[in-house]
């Protein structure tokens, strides 16, 4: 049986979802090569390099920002907007923390306080 050969790293040739961009490209001004890849025979100007990057730049912001309205819409798709009147009985969820000193496991600890009003 023969055997696969081990990859020396792992390069993802497609940008983030959320950016359009890989994290290389952001931080270095190029995409990373492999190992058995040879380096680009000429190098861009650090002004060319600089201008492009500041160009990504605000076309990643352009990208989250329509990106977290994508992830509200879905995350506040069933959210609804509700505010206890004066009077009404409510439950107060509790986060309380383990004390070994005191004996007390807050994972065995009710989650909720109440009702109160």
């Amino acid at each position: 049986m023969g055997r696969t050969p081990a990859r020396a790293s792992v390069r993802v040739q497609h940008g983030h979802d959320a950016t359009g961009y890989t994290p290389a490209y952001l931080n270095h001004g190029r995409e990373l090569t492999a190992p058995h890849e040879l380096p680009p025979a000429t190098t861009a100007e650090p002004s060319t390099i600089h201008r492009r990057l500041e160009e990504a730049y605000e076309l990643v912001r352009v990208n989250l920002a329509r990106a977290f309205q994508r992830q509200e819409k879905h995350y506040n798709l069933r959210r609804r907007a509700w505010r206890p009147q004066v009077g009404n009985w409510v439950w107060r969820r509790d986060h309380s923390l383990s004390k070994k000193a005191k004996d007390f496991n807050a994972k065995l600890a009710l989650k909720f306080i109440g009702p109160l009003e």
